[in-house]
């Protein structure tokens, strides 16, 4: 004799489990893809500074990065372009480059905001770890 098990019934229930974790990982994957995606906006290295002052950030920031691309306020700009960008109430920039830019560019930008009556130009730069000893510098 044979004897037959009953098989266990499926619920409505069951079938939403699947979507639930579906959406649960799609809400994960954007969570981080768009976290990644405002990182590598800014492949800028700063240069390092031996300057223990605070930066006070404002929204007036002026990057470049080391192909001498201009970006003022998360709009591209070109050198040329950039003095009719300023407004003439800024009295204050700061200035993020890569550290790789040569010196001849970074002149050129601060000689431009210069002539556009920038009064304050603030250069960002990375805090260098000084080792005390008794070497001299």
């Amino acid at each position: 004799m044979q004897l037959h098990t009953a098989r266990p019934r499926k619920s409505a229930d069951d079938s939403m489990i699947p979507l639930i974790n579906i959406v649960f990982l799609l809400l994960i994957f954007f969570m981080i893809a768009g976290k990644i995606s405002n990182d590598q906006q800014d492949a800028i290295t700063p240069p390092v500074s031996q300057s223990r002052e605070p930066v006070h950030i404002t929204p007036a920031v002026l990057k470049i990065n080391e192909e001498n691309q201009l970006q003022f306020d998360g709009k591209a700009v070109t050198l040329e372009t950039l003095a009719a960008t300023l407004p003439q109430v800024r009295i204050q920039i700061y200035v993020k480059a890569d550290r790789d830019l040569q010196a001849k560019d970074l002149d050129a930008v601060f000689n431009l905001l210069r002539e556009a009556g920038v009064e304050q130009i603030t250069l960002y730069s990375e805090h260098a770890e000084v080792q005390s000893g008794g070497g001299s510098l």
